[in-house]
């Protein structure tokens, strides 16, 4: 997405990087969402993508939050493929069906889905990560969470007081 739009990672501005690291650091301690930066960050997530395309569209969540966690929390080689795989089973795949789901990363059928869904985020206006598009609206950024909240009829102030009350 970023290169289709000739977007650069904010982390490429030293001090804007700093700042980002700092923030991103304050919205982990908000939320109880625990974030270790990967050291070689932004890591090469393409097979990461690919696993998500092959995965079935209910497990999907799943499969994504232990991808999270495996490059958020763990600092997991994105690009190992025993990566991908103990992330899959994490996510109640079985090992046969996620190293099924592996092979299936490297065909024409998966690397065309992961094009048309990058070409899809690029029409609907996103030019980085995080994108999230809510009733034709685009909100980019964790730090638009709340107008996103807002704008589905949620109160924003109301999580932001449950997210504290656990600090």
């Amino acid at each position: 997405v970023m290169a289709a739009t000739g977007n650069v990672p904010p982390a490429t501005l030293p001090a804007r990087g700093k700042y980002m690291m700092q923030d991103i650091q304050r919205h982990s301690d908000l939320f109880r969402l625990p974030i270790r930066m990967p050291p070689n960050f932004p890591p090469n997530t393409m097979h990461a993508q690919r696993l998500l395309c092959a995965v079935p569209p209910e497990k999907q969540e799943a499969v994504a939050a232990q991808l999270y966690s495996a490059m958020f929390v763990d600092n997991a080689d994105m690009s190992d493929p025993r990566t991908l795989l103990d992330s899959a089973t994490k996510a109640g795949l079985e090992v046969p069906e996620a190293e099924l789901l592996l092979q299936r990363i490297a065909t024409p059928e998966i690397k065309n889905q992961l094009k048309h869904n990058t070409t899809t985020c690029v029409c609907a206006g996103a030019f980085g990560c995080p994108t999230m598009v809510v009733g034709g609206r685009l909100y980019f950024g964790q730090d638009r969470i709340p107008l996103l909240l807002h704008d589905i009829g949620i109160d924003p102030g109301s999580v932001f007081r449950l997210a504290s009350a656990h600090l």
